[in-house]
């Protein structure tokens, strides 16, 4: 796991590295200790997950991955970035939902969420503005980035940004 994680070595690099220790292993074999040790990590990340969703002030957006498919291929998915922005703040979360960016996903998970929630422009947040219970906040970076008036014409924005 180390490996894999820590060190960003694929799978089927470990197994040649095995190989040459004497030991021959399928990839099948790595990939099913790393399935174990996640499944072994799902109660932790399920206590952090409903932690932070007790936030009253979360910070969303929709992360492009690459998605492995057949042997050499991948694809464009979307995970969820749940962050606790509060100040004592507990971390952050990735939910990755068939890797959809659709709005289905941030409404199931946030149904009974109460505070306020800081998104980007994306469409799918604007379901968010007719609920009660939570307050829609924008990104300024958003805001600078889409804005008609070039950034260096904005008197006192900070250079460089």
């Amino acid at each position: 796991m180390i490996n894999k994680y820590r060190y960003h070595l694929p799978e089927y690099r470990q197994v040649r590295q095995y190989a040459d220790l004497g030991l021959k292993l399928p990839t099948s074999t790595l990939n099913g200790w790393g399935y174990a040790e996640a499944s072994r990590q799902e109660l932790v990340y399920e206590a952090l997950r409903d932690d932070i969703r007790n936030s009253d002030y979360l910070q969303i957006d929709e992360v492009p991955w690459r998605v492995a498919g057949s042997p050499g291929k991948s694809r464009k998915g979307y995970a969820w970035q749940f962050l606790d922005n509060r100040p004592q703040s507990h971390g952050l979360y990735f939910l990755y939902v068939n890797g959809s960016r659709a709005g289905t996903v941030p409404r199931a998970e946030l149904r009974d969420f109460r505070g306020a929630i800081q998104t980007d422009g994306y469409g799918v947040y604007d379901y968010f503005e007719l609920l009660d219970n939570v307050t829609l906040l924008g990104c300024m970076s958003t805001c600078a980035v889409n804005s008609p008036t070039p950034r260096h014409h904005i008197p006192n924005w900070p250079r460089g940004q």
